[in-house]
């Protein structure tokens, strides 16, 4: 007897068998083409950069990750790509998207081969550079791209691409090829050499492996120079005398990669040339780049513009600053009405004052409140004023005629506590660094959990006006939170890694 056909059945059976093979295609289909080192996709190595576009979504891991500048991401998402070298010293960029935090592993040929080159010194977004040497050419090379991070949150996409040499030094690599200032002028330090020692700036010092000139012509005695720096650039700012290399007059290094440096300069001869050096704060090839450079006169902004904001509280807070000839700095400060404001350049508490200063004190419409010039000691200023409402007032600084000029702490206090504002959220790296004890008394220590090497750390109040700047090369570190000068109250530290900025409140208590 002929058994009878179950169609039924036979439609369970190839609904799951359907199922199954949509679910195992669409899984294959996800991942990238070269995904593992046997499906390595082909560059070409081009006379410039001309990125092939990549991504490492959905990629899974085909080796172990490698240690790089004692660095150790997850290979949980590498790709491969293979070339051919068509001279012996190719360069290779990976450029990443906004979220891509790139590692770069160069291999020998021959699956999965061996790490010869690596690259992981910039975060999210950063273009990690490797500059090769002793390549044979006709040889094929092997690059393995992955995200730092582990997770399908770190995947992403990226550009790459393998080019002829590194390029050529900037034509204003030395003092005698220096380049006139055009307002803005364009510079890179990208494969710039080193022409003089670094100079200490703001009590810290850097490295000039990548120095680059630029000059002009002195239209005013106080001229600000003023670079713009690109992603992941933190440029130093060095004024000299001519002829070339000269004498440091001023410098600049206040703000991290990417910051914005002003260079306030006094005194200059109107007329005669004067040279700028720049450079980036770091070392290496990787911490080269882009920036603008211009040169304007120094504006002296008076009420309502100012060029800095103050939060005063119950315990003595100092700002410490400059002026420049014919200058002035003027604050806005947040009041409350009954509360009594101190402001002083002298009569201790951290106040001083190398110049003739005079104090001027504007409410919210910007009429003159009150104003003084020699009540706290001989040339010192002070003024004590309690405040008839809620708001804003402006504190303007100068000095009491043209000649007088320079640096001082301008010490200022309220009789009365004020709210501390919230804290600040932890950078997206937090787990890369730790901050110990916290609240702190005195000491402190700044660590690293995962290898990660530092280079400075920038110490900010809560208006986000900058305290100290301070290096940092060791893993662990002990801060006096004396020597900074710290008083109690809540403060930021922006500590700049090969990772990115990780930031971290730290609150220091009596």
């Amino acid at each position: 007897m002929v058994r009878p056909i179950n169609y039924r059945k036979m439609k369970i059976n190839f609904s799951i068998i359907l199922v199954s093979l949509l679910f195992l295609a669409e899984f294959i289909s996800a991942q990238p083409g070269n995904d593992n080192c046997q499906g390595a996709a082909v560059l070409v190595q081009t006379a410039g950069c001309s990125p092939v576009n990549g991504t490492t979504v959905n990629a899974t891991q085909s080796i172990p990750a490698i240690i790089c500048a004692g660095l150790t991401g997850n290979a949980d998402d590498d790709v491969w790509y293979t070339f051919t070298a068509t001279t012996s010293n190719p360069t290779i960029y990976v450029i990443g998207d906004p979220s891509f935090d790139a590692v770069v592993d160069v291999r020998s040929d021959l699956c999965d081969g061996i790490n010869i080159y690596c690259a992981d010194a910039k975060g999210p977004g950063g273009t990690e550079r490797i500059y090769t040497g002793g390549l044979a050419v006709g040889a094929s090379y092997l690059i393995r791209i992955y995200s730092y991070g582990s997770g399908t949150s770190t995947q992403g996409t990226f550009g790459v691409c393998v080019f002829g040499s590194p390029p050529y030094p900037p034509v204003n690599d030395d003092c005698y090829s220096a380049t006139p200032i055009d307002n803005p002028s364009y510079g890179s330090t990208i494969n710039a050499t080193k022409s003089l020692e670094p100079v200490t700036c703001g009590g810290i010092t850097g490295w000039s492996d990548d120095d680059v000139w630029f000059k002009f012509d002195a239209e005013t005695v106080n001229p600000t120079i003023t670079v713009i720096g690109g992603n992941y650039f933190d440029a130093v700012v060095d004024l000299r005398s001519f002829p070339c290399t000269g004498t440091p007059l001023f410098c600049a290094d206040a703000t991290p990669a990417g910051g914005i440096e002003n260079l306030k300069a006094s005194g200059l001869t109107i007329g005669s040339p004067y040279l700028v050096r720049i450079y980036s704060y770091g070392d290496g090839t990787n911490s080269m780049g882009d920036f603008t450079v211009s040169v304007s006169e120094t504006v002296c902004l008076t009420c309502p513009d100012y060029d800095f904001y103050l939060t005063p509280g119950p315990e003595w807070q100092v700002h410490y600053s400059l002026i420049n000839s014919e200058g002035c700095n003027n604050y806005q400060i947040s009041v409350t009405a009954g509360n009594e404001y101190t402001f002083k350049t002298g009569c201790g508490d951290g106040a001083t004052a190398d110049f003739d200063t005079y104090l001027e004190l504007y409410d919210f419409n910007c009429d003159s409140i009150s104003g003084d010039d020699n009540n706290c000691e001989e040339n010192r200023s002070k003024i004590v004023w309690e405040a008839p409402f809620n708001g804003f007032v402006y504190l303007n600084i100068h000095g009491s005629n043209p000649d007088a000029y320079g640096s001082y702490a301008l010490a200022y206090e309220i009789s009365d506590p004020v709210s501390i504002p919230q804290p600040l959220v932890d950078s997206p790296l937090p787990d890369l660094v730790i901050v110990y004890p916290n609240p702190a008394s005195s000491a402190f220590k700044i660590e690293s959990l995962k290898q990660v090497s530092f280079t400075k750390v920038v110490v900010y109040d809560y208006t986000d006006r900058m305290i100290r700047v301070f290096r940092m090369e060791e893993p662990v570190k002990s801060i006096d939170s004396g020597d900074l000068e710290l008083t109690p109250g809540l403060y930021i530290l922006a500590i700049e890694t090969n990772k990115g900025w990780i930031h971290k409140r730290l609150e220091i208590v009596k």
